[in-house]
């Protein structure tokens, strides 16, 4: 099906500015939304057809998915019928394509044939270097494969494929814990490029070596799986959807921020794409729009990255926030790769010739800042940035918030789930190092339970009664540490079974090979429920998969189908992507989803959608992967992002189920678990660096003091703030 393209209209006509370095050119290339038939969705990935001029787009729509092509010259747009997460052109025109999370397909051209060429599932990444040589990122988030999260070179003619990418050499060169790969782009020397879920860009090359590139740490529902793409000049596009921020890489590693703005951004989700064909840049996200970054005088990007300018300088005050007290030793660093120290006075100042940057504000025992600075020639360029010590933004009236525990004394980093066992000690799952941590309130004392085995891809931690620990392996199971273990335990994964995790006592910890597990909760019957998300390939037991699905392990050992999320007399499921599962007192399961909606099951394992993740008839969204908690007195909690995306928040739904009341404003992460005492006085929260606590200072719960707060004034300390700027945006003076 053809269409003409309705909108092709300028950038500052219909849309606020975004910033784009002097000398380029942003504007709107597209405009025609899903569910028209053909309106951009959510793209995973998108290049230009060298034969056709084409622009190409792998993408979810409402109706599922398809790749849909737009002819900027004809004006007009249509469809292949085909749901994929990435694809690829060669020199000759041969499309290859992620086919529903499967196969590798290819599409004919000249004979307009589609046909099946490699039965590689979970495609990520599809590029074709000009000599004609083919490579494929293949992920793990669906049926797994034979090499997850690596790339693969493809024979282009019998399909043969092998790895030619070591994940433990790139681990041991880089230092980083790399999980799942989401993107892929090769250059024409050989390098390759891989994208990772929670922002690695990691470059291969010729020679074997790795190393990393412009590492992005903001994520959003606590994923990053940027989009990249090198061009015919070996440029790197690097497009982090997460934050609005379009970098440029050059053969000697230098970073260049080309555009940001909020309009950049993605909404819910941190999937996009970007392409370039030679002189102009695409990008593309679940906004439903196509930008185009082009140079005025119709260069390349690349001619206009090194075009020599005078140097500038760009010079920072750094404050405590809320105490307005300088702070030191504060470094200082451009994406660019300059960098200083803070002096006694909270000052640093950086020179650069680049119009654009990006800065990061680091020090322990403080959030990291990031800040996209414009300098001119023309102005001072001064900027006070205020670093948070970790604490929310904002808490609701009357309620007391203070750190736990932090990173710098208790080995919290990346703690993405947090729960309490009956003794009152914490446990904290630390995705970052991938550790498992144990905390005690009252002696202070902290120790690391469990560390590798997948634990790094691990977002869950959940006990029974007896203080067994149960945790996900990366996406391919789950795992049981025993409460009696001689901690610490460390953890390998089964080089021939992805699903076998031992500990170094030789002991098989593996409780169940359900995939793609991101909640889990026992029921008061000792039935353990797992959350099993898109990536829920067939299992043994399972043969149909348990995509989208809660599963139920009985204590007999039992597994079996506990809901899919239906709802009687609806078209389809409420399940999309379902991640955290928590219960309430009455044992119903709530599931926090992809897509921000919060469904609740009920015991007969019939679904109810409590709040949609857009907001749609509500007063406000929720934003992806929305988190989730009851607090043993009925009322539900959840966690995410506003509407707008520009603010990381807890939220109790109102008893009437109209209204969202702020608990707290201005957290480090949009995601994260967090647990209530059982009298609903306290709350725990992971925390990213840190483990917070929320609690009531009198005898009403946190839910009293949200609908029914006292008129008095909150005052300032050191556990409390009451400005509310936002999480993804420092309070800038200049």
């Amino acid at each position: 099906m053809e269409i003409l393209i309705l909108c092709l209209t300028m950038l500052h006509e219909t849309r606020p500015p975004i910033t784009v370095a002097p000398g380029l050119h942003l504007e709107l290339a597209y405009d025609v939304a899903d569910p028209h038939p053909n309106g951009l969705g959510q793209p995973w990935d998108m290049e230009m057809d060298p034969r056709s001029g084409r622009l190409f787009v792998a993408q979810s729509t409402v109706g599922g998915g398809n790749i849909l092509w737009i002819d900027f010259d004809s004006g007009l747009a249509g469809q292949l019928p085909f749901f994929s997460q990435a694809l690829g052109f060669a020199p000759d025109g041969t499309l290859y394509f992620g086919v529903s999370n499967f196969i590798l397909g290819t599409w004919e051209r000249d004979s307009d044939s589609f046909l099946k060429f490699a039965i590689i599932p979970s495609v990520r990444g599809v590029d074709v270097t000009p000599s004609g040589h083919l490579f494929v990122a293949q992920g793990s988030f669906g049926p797994i494969g034979l090499f997850p999260d690596t790339v693969l070179s493809v024979d282009r003619g019998d399909g043969y494929f092998e790895p030619h990418w070591s994940s433990d050499d790139a681990q041991q060169q880089t230092g980083l814990p790399l999980n799942v790969m989401t993107s892929l782009s090769v250059s024409s020397q050989g390098s390759l490029f891989a994208g990772y879920h929670t922002g690695e860009l990691i470059v291969r090359h010729p020679n074997g070596q790795y190393e990393s590139l412009n590492y992005r740490s903001q994520t959003i529902g606590g994923l990053n799986e940027q989009p990249t793409f090198v061009d015919h000049l070996d440029l790197l596009y690097q497009y982090d959807v997460t934050t609005g921020q379009l970098f440029a890489i050059n053969g000697n590693g230098r970073v260049f921020l080309l555009a940001y703005g909020d309009d950049m951004k993605g909404q819910r989700f941190s999937n996009g794409a970007v392409t370039s064909d030679g002189t102009s840049v695409f990008i593309a996200a679940d906004y439903q729009k196509i930008y185009r970054l082009s140079d005025l005088q119709g260069t390349a990007i690349s001619d206009f990255i090194e075009t020599p300018r005078s140097d500038m300088t760009v010079s920072f005050t750094v404050l405590q926030q809320g105490d307005e007290i300088p702070v030191q030793d504060v470094m200082v660093r451009s994406a660019a790769g300059m960098m200083a120290k803070t002096d006694a006075d909270g000052f640093a100042a950086l020179a650069s010739s680049d119009p654009l940057h990006e800065i990061t504000f680091s020090k322990q025992g403080f959030r990291l800042l990031f800040l996209n600075v414009f300098v001119d020639e023309s102005t001072a360029n001064h900027y006070t940035v205020r670093l948070n010590p970790g604490l929310p933004e904002w808490l609701a009236p009357g309620l007391e918030a203070q750190i736990l525990f932090n990173e710098r004394e208790h080995g919290i980093a990346g703690s993405s789930d947090v729960c309490a066992d009956s003794q009152g000690r914490i446990y904290s799952m630390n995705f970052r190092p991938g550790t498992i941590t144990r905390h005690d309130p009252v002696t202070g004392e902290s120790e690391v339970l469990a560390s590798g085995g997948g634990l790094a891809n691990s977002f869950v931690v959940s006990l029974d009664e007896d203080h067994n620990i149960y945790a996900s392996i990366g996406n391919e199971g789950v795992m049981r540490l025993p409460a009696t273990a001689a901690f610490p335990l460390f953890l390998t994964i089964d080089p021939q079974d992805a699903a076998q995790v031992h500990d170094q006592y030789g002991n098989d910890l593996t409780f169940s090979r359900v995939r793609d597990v991101d909640g889990m909760v026992f029921l008061t019957n000792g039935d353990f429920i797992m959350s099993s998300g898109a990536g829920g390939a067939p299992s043994p037991g399972f043969p149909n998969g348990t995509f989208n699905t809660l599963i139920v392990k009985r204590p007999t050992g039992a597994e079996s189908v506990y809901s899919r999320g239906l709802v009687q007399g609806a078209p389809s499921p409420l399940f999309n992507n379902n991640d955290i599962a928590k219960r309430d007192p009455q044992d119903r399961v709530m599931v926090g989803n992809r897509n921000g909606d919060v469904v609740r099951i009920n015991t007969s394992g019939d679904a109810e959608l409590i709040w949609p993740g857009n907001g749609a008839g509500k007063p406000d969204g929720l934003g992806a992967f929305s988190c989730l908690n009851d607090d043993g007195q009925g009322h539900l909690f959840v966690r995410g992002d506003t509407g707008d995306g520009s603010q990381s928040v807890i939220r109790m739904i109102h008893p009437s189920g109209l209204e969202l009341l702020p608990v707290a404003i201005g957290l480090s992460q949009c995601f994260g678990g967090f647990q209530f005492s059982d009298d609903g006085r306290e709350l725990l929260i992971s925390d990213d660096h840190n483990i917070l606590l929320i609690k009531s200072p009198d005898e009403r719960t946190i839910a009293d003091h949200l609908l029914s707060p006292k008129r008095s004034v909150l005052q300032l300390s050191q556990t409390t703030r009451t400005m509310p700027p936002s999480h993804r945006h420092s309070y800038q003076e200049k």
